[in-house]
């Protein structure tokens, strides 16, 4: 991830999204380091960030209260309008289903506004995608 602020201010037009939230540093050491990279790589208005992969991140045990931290900094860093979910289905189910990412990103992300969950299931996708 060190490399999406050089890539974004060298390729300034370029918009990047950056996976799986760049692997948040679940049960580890690191957290103070993920989150600086983050928030430089958000500084660029053209990043945004993906809420995927974090079930099979987080490893066994994974819920939405261990979700809710990184996803409520990557909110505040990024806000919702470059924040999307992602199901990171096939391989999401190699630690959980689909319905549970789903409903437990859902509850990690419900102290925000409607619009702001809106956003990020599907309106700040369909704006970077460009589907109308």
């Amino acid at each position: 991830m060190n490399l999406v602020p050089l890539l974004s201010e060298k390729f300034p037009n370029l918009r990047i999204v950056i996976d799986h939230l760049a692997k948040p540093p679940f049960g580890s050491d690191g957290w103070e380091e993920w989150a600086r990279q983050l928030k430089q790589a958000a500084e660029n208005p053209n990043v945004f960030a993906k809420l995927s992969g974090l079930n099979t991140a987080a490893g066994n045990g994974w819920s939405a209260e261990v979700l809710r931290p990184c996803i409520a900094y990557a909110m505040d860093v990024f806000g919702a309008e470059r924040l999307m979910f992602g199901s990171d289905w096939p391989v999401a189910i190699l630690n959980g289903s689909y319905d549970e990412v789903w409903e437990e990103t859902h509850l990690a992300l419900s102290e925000f506004a409607a619009s702001e969950r809106a956003a990020v299931f599907g309106g700040t996708a369909a704006r970077f995608y460009r589907i109308p």
